[in-house]
Order: structure tokens, then sequence, then C-alpha cells
């Protein structure tokens, strides 16, 4: 099994990419402005915010160094087919035609039945390039999305000179509201500010998309292993009017693991325990063949590996921020010495949430991998069982 049907991490991996893709494009806006704001010259981008693209060693994650491949079909689907696609009913699907929030219909020529092009990854690709490619009518057809992050990460950008000199219209319309923007950034602190800020939201984003992997991983693994349920550490016994009352609207045996595992969640978390005890949990019923603590990531060409204490740290920074705005007292970077600080407030530099993300995504590439490779083996008692579910 590819890694990427393993949904739980295919879920994950496209919200990262999202979110990094999101990160790069509003650093480089950052950065941009600040240059605009300083001396007019995309020569003058500030180091700290972009970087040296043509020297600097790159950073990357476990996942990086694989080419990660899905397929995915697209062409003409009949009503019932894009309804079944999109979880929907025909009469919605029909609905959305009418109201022309569906455009792409067309009639097949022999049996005059309709179609709806879908176009998947394609739907953004310019009009022209488009009428070159489309199949016709009733016919789909296949492509492998294929990546290899590594690449986006040792592109070398070429900046070229630019600089405001010609007094146009439109220049001095420029220059207003570079004046306007003199204005609101007083002693060259904006850009700095609006730096911080995108790196604690992205920071926080990342542990979100991390914690809800985990969550979906103890699911999918029990759901595939039900004999596990049994031997489940549970806080307490259910009486039969306890059971009846949980389990009389449920209509699967997959309604009963998700409540299972809900409540075993819960109780974890209701003792105040991080992240990290719901891997412990995973560890404590499935023996992975490569550790989850012990993945490797790259930063800036240096080597690196996670370890439970970079995780202990990184959610007690995250707890802090939503709890405390990030204020804690000094005792508390006594015990996480390695979490940036300015006074009293975390403070989230460009390069403890790079390692941050870096991290994350190494230990959940990790699992993954080991889960897609069958490379885990299902706990019982002190025993171990060799995994052989699919």
């Amino acid at each position: 099994m590819s890694i990427l049907e393993f949904e739980p991490y295919k879920l994950y991996y496209n919200n990262k990419k999202n979110l990094r893709d999101f990160y790069k494009l509003t650093e480089l806006s950052y950065a941009l402005d600040d240059c605009i704001l300083k001396e007019n010259s995309i020569l003058n981008i500030p180091k700290g915010l972009l970087g040296d693209f043509l020297t600097k060693p790159v950073s990357y994650s476990m996942e990086s160094s694989y080419r990660l491949e899905q397929e995915e079909e697209w062409g003409w689907f009949t009503l019932r087919e894009y309804a079944e696609k999109f979880n929907k009913t025909l009469s919605a699907i029909e609905h959305e035609i009418q109201e022309e929030l569906i455009q792409r219909v067309g009639f097949h020529p022999e049996t005059e039945e309709r179609y709806i092009l879908y176009l998947g990854s394609l739907q953004n690709l310019h009009s022209s390039l488009l009428e070159n490619i489309i199949p016709p009518v009733g016919e789909k057809k296949t492509s492998t999305l294929s990546s290899h992050p590594l690449q986006s990460e040792i592109l070398k950008v070429a900046i070229e000179h630019y600089n405001l000199t010609e007094e146009t219209a439109s220049q001095k319309i420029g220059y207003a509201l570079l004046a306007y923007s003199y204005l609101i950034n007083k002693q060259n602190c904006l850009t700095t500010f609006l730096m911080e800020n995108l790196n604690q939201q992205c920071f926080l984003l990342n542990w979100t998309l991390f914690e809800d992997f985990i969550k979906k991983t103890i699911y999918e693994l029990v759901r595939r292993h039900p004999e596990v349920i049994p031997i489940l550490n549970s806080s307490g016994k259910l009486t039969y009017q306890e059971l009846f009352e949980e389990t009389k609207s449920f209509t699967s045996i997959n309604d009963l693991v998700e409540n299972i595992v809900r409540r075993e969640i819960l109780r974890i978390e209701s003792g105040g325990e991080s992240i990290s005890s719901l891997i412990d949990f995973l560890k404590k019923y499935f023996s992975f063949t490569n550790d989850p603590y012990r993945a490797t990531y790259v930063i800036e060409g240096i080597s690196q590996s996670a370890s439970h204490q970079d995780l202990e740290e990184i959610g007690k920074a995250r707890n802090a921020i939503i709890h405390q705005q990030g204020y804690v007292s000094s005792d508390f970077f006594g015990v996480y010495p390695n979490i940036p600080r300015r006074e009293n407030k975390i403070l989230i530099t460009s390069q403890f949430y790079l390692k941050t993300d870096l991290l994350l995504s190494s230990i959940a590439f990790s699992m993954a991998n080991d889960i897609s490779k069958k490379d885990y083996r299902l706990r019982q008692g002190n025993k171990a069982k060799r995994n052989s579910n699919s």
C-alpha cells in the first residue's frame, strides 16, 4: 500500500502542503513590502526574511526524501457518478446545474446522456490549454500526481533588479501608497511584527494538523484491529443502561469503534496530558518497526533526530500560547530552555517554526510509512503479534 493510501496521512500531507505554500507566499509578500518601504529595490530584500537561496543549506523533513505519488481520475462523469464522488444526492446535483453552479455540462453524442466535466487538479489551467487535453464527452483520464518536496527547497531564486524611477501616473499612486505605508510602519517594526505573528499562527496550525493526524491514526488502527478493544485501559466499566444509551443509535461496528476511541482520547486529554501521550497510547498497543521519536529531518544542511523532549517542548509552547497568550514564568524557561523568548513571553521565531514544521512532519511520516508497509505489530499483553490486516 502506498503511504498516500493511508487516509489519515494523505489528509495530513495535503493540509501541510497547503500550509507550507501559504507560509512561503506570505513570507515573500512581507519581504517584498519591507523592501519597497526601505529602498524601493528588490535587491535589498532582508536576508532574515527570505534567506540567501543561492547559498543557504537546505532544510527538509523525512517525506522530502521520497517521491510521493497518487492517482487522480478526471474527465466526464455521469450525474450519478459525480453525485457519488462528492457524496451528494442526484437532486442536489440537478439543482446546482439549474442554478449554474455547475457549468461544465455536456451531452454524450450517441446516448444524449448528460455528463459533468470534472478537472480535479487541472481546473486552474488556462482555457487555451484545456482545449487540447479534455477527452470527448463520456470519457475519463487518469493522471499520476507526483511531487518531490525537496525540489521546491533547492530551487535557486534569481532576483532581478527593480526600482521605481519614472514619474508615471501609476507610479505616483504607488508613491502615495508608500508614503501611507511609512506612516503606519514607524520605527520599521511592522514587518517584524507581521513575521512573528505569521510564525505563531502557522505554529499553532501545524500542531492542530499533527494532533488530528494522530487521533485519526488511532481510530484507523483500532478499526483495523478490533481485537485490541477488550484490552484498552478504560477508566471504568459501563453499566448495561449506559451501554444501551451510548449504542442505541449505532448502525455499524465502525460507530462502536469510533465511540470507544473517542472515549479513550477524551480520557487521556482529561488528565491534562499532551499529544505525546496519544503517541505513547499507540506505542502501548502497537509496536512500530521504526520508533516515531527517532524520526530524522534535515535543518539547514544538518541532520537532526526527533525526541520525546522536543515534542514535549513544542506542546508546552503551544499550550502556553493558547491559554496564557505566551506569557510564562521564568521557571518555565528554566525547564524548557530551547523555547525562544522575549523577556517572559514565548516568541516563535522563524527557526523554531521551521524545526517544529519538519519535526512533526517527520514523526507523522515515520508512523504512516510503517503502517502502509505493515511494519508494525499488535501488542497483546507482553507479546507482540505481527500485523496481517490490511
